[in-house]
């Protein structure tokens, strides 16, 4: 059998522009991925990029190998919503209340801020539910009976009436901010703004006929789209007439994207976008309704998109892979870089360059095999298995360092946010640095690393942790 250099590459130009038609991958996660429950009603990435979520089975958190189940002062079992705030703060709604998370690697914090109550108390909550952030940086939580504020460790609720018993039990009070107005819309399908003067919330005109609102987004030209279990319409906020997106689309939330298209997440009709021309709006299926359906929630960060349903989280893969060159002149593809100079590719000894339509042009045959690439202040690494490590000039290797002599070849390359330069050796109990300066400083026992080292990696807020085993396993920052 003839062997290939497949070289698989992310389409980097689809990640911002949000998605289009065809390019959502799903992944499933469901009880046998270790959900304690697989009817998820929110989900929020934070900002070390831990993956939260609010299940029916406990306050879940996914680092990207499992789930953990978080624990706090928490007796009930069934959280309704949790939301990234703006601050990195992690905030939370279970039956026991409301509550704020902060995480970093060294542990966990997790505060009762207002406690629930089966009784109207303007210092309690009633089953608080769905949570949102104004430009602000108020955050917003709806409960059966009304809406509450939380700023400057303070908690203000603005009782609306007692008939707004939610339909759904996500989400009572949808909100939204259209032309620096603050619009919130109840679940039984009454509207009020904000009035920032007199502090209360007022009552204003709304479509007829709309019932069990449960999504409201910003839509173009000062106006609003509003997703009802019957049909999915864009308003101008005040006014009682309306465009019809779609008659019979039972739309459970929306979601703007940079592109100023909306993403909409459905009951029974999957997931779409949304977009209008001088035609009208138009409607892009993105995945089928067989594919993921009773959708909660999506949650986006960066090219990230999770969707909390009640068939588990799933994750949407946006960035489809495509063959750029399959070759039989190379065995195989160990490493790329997408650097200056293009795509290179190392291959045992050999460093190429990918052209277009997968035509391959070789730059270096090295003596030896190559072991990591990689881009360091716009210039190209590059480390071999005996030991030495090179910078690309040209089309030459320009050696930097040579650490050949007792074979440990440098098999991770990084630059963190500083221009530090950190170089880690196979089965070393040390680690290197290069200054901005050039000068190379070592980390070793005298500075406190005991045992091999095992791997670097960086936060990202640019802390550096180094872990490792001696006579037990270790992690340093």
């Amino acid at each position: 059998m003839r062997d290939y250099l497949i070289l698989i590459c992310v389409l980097l130009t689809m990640a911002s522009a949000g998605p289009a038609n065809g390019q959502f991958f799903p992944h499933r996660f469901d009880n046998e991925s270790g959900l304690p429950n697989e009817l998820v009603k929110a989900t929020a990435v934070d900002s070390l990029g831990f993956v939260w979520s609010a299940t029916d089975g406990g306050l879940v958190r996914y680092n990207g190998e499992r789930f953990d189940v978080v624990e706090g002062d928490f007796e009930s079992t069934y959280f309704k919503w949790v939301f990234a705030a703006s601050d990195g703060r992690i905030y939370i709604t279970s039956d026991d209340g409301f509550f704020e998370a902060e995480y970093s690697l060294s542990g966990q914090n997790i505060r009762q801020l207002v406690e629930n109550s089966n009784y109207y108390d303007e210092n309690t909550v009633s089953f608080p539910k769905n949570i949102y952030e104004d430009a602000d940086g108020t955050i917003w939580v709806s409960d059966d009976r009304g809406i509450g504020s939380w700023k400057d460790e303070q908690w203000k609720y603005y009782f609306l009436d007692d008939t707004n018993v939610p339909y759904c039990f996500t989400r009572a009070v949808m909100m939204t901010e259209v032309n620096d107005e603050l619009y919130a819309y109840t679940n039984n399908s009454r509207a009020l703004i904000f009035n920032e003067e007199e502090d209360k919330f007022e009552e204003i005109g709304i479509a007829e006929g709309l019932f069990s609102i449960e999504a409201v987004a910003p839509w173009k030209n000062g106006k609003v789209l509003i997703g009802s279990n019957q049909q999915l319409i864009a308003t101008t906020p005040g006014s009682s007439e309306f465009e019809i997106v779609h008659p019979h689309l039972h739309a459970t939330t929306l979601v703007n994207q940079e592109d100023n298209s909306v993403l909409i997440g459905t009951w029974n009709h999957g997931i779409m976008s949304l977009n209008s021309d001088e035609n009208g709006f138009k409607l892009n299926p993105l995945i089928d309704g067989k594919d993921i359906n009773c959708i909660s929630h999506i949650h986006v960060k960066g090219d990230q998109y999770w969707v909390s349903s009640d068939n588990g989280l799933y994750y949407l893969e946006n960035q489809p892979f495509t063959t750029l060159v399959k070759d039989d002149f190379f065995t195989f593809c160990e490493d790329y870089l997408i650097s200056p100079e293009g795509i290179l590719a190392i291959s045992e000894n050999r460093l190429v360059k990918l052209h277009e339509q997968g035509v391959c042009e070789e730059l270096i045959r090295h003596t030896t095999g190559f072991e990591e690439i990689a881009l360091v202040r716009g210039t190209t690494y590059i480390s071999d298995v005996e030991g030495r490590v090179f910078q690309l000039i040209g089309n030459k290797l320009h050696l930097l360092f040579d650490w050949s002599r007792d074979g440990k070849a440098v098999n991770s390359i990084y630059e963190d946010k500083r221009g530090v330069v950190w170089l880690v050796r196979n089965e070393d109990t040390q680690v290197f640095a290069q200054l901005p300066s050039g000068e190379l400083v070592e980390y070793g026992h005298s500075k406190g690393i005991e045992g091999e080292v095992l791997f670097l990696k960086a936060s990202r807020d640019g802390t550096i942790y180094i872990g490792g085993k001696g006579d037990n396993s270790y992690l340093y920052r």
